[in-house]
């Protein structure tokens, strides 16, 4: 299934809130992708069959 721009509102669990104040940009951290790993599947595990996709932004 594809995930187009209309349809990831009716995915997701809360609408993304709009960012206040300011946004602060980092250097990239080379732990992100075991941080992501690690919450995705705390996530996976509390929501089972409903979590279908999880995506991550880097």
């Amino acid at each position: 299934m594809s995930l187009t721009n209309a349809r990831i509102p009716a995915g997701t669990v809360n609408a993304p809130d709009v960012p206040v104040g300011r946004i602060r940009i980092v250097d990239y951290d080379p732990q992100w992708p075991e941080s992501f790993r690690r919450e995705a599947g705390r996530i996976r595990r509390a929501l089972g069959a409903r979590a279908r996709t999880l995506v991550g932004t880097r």
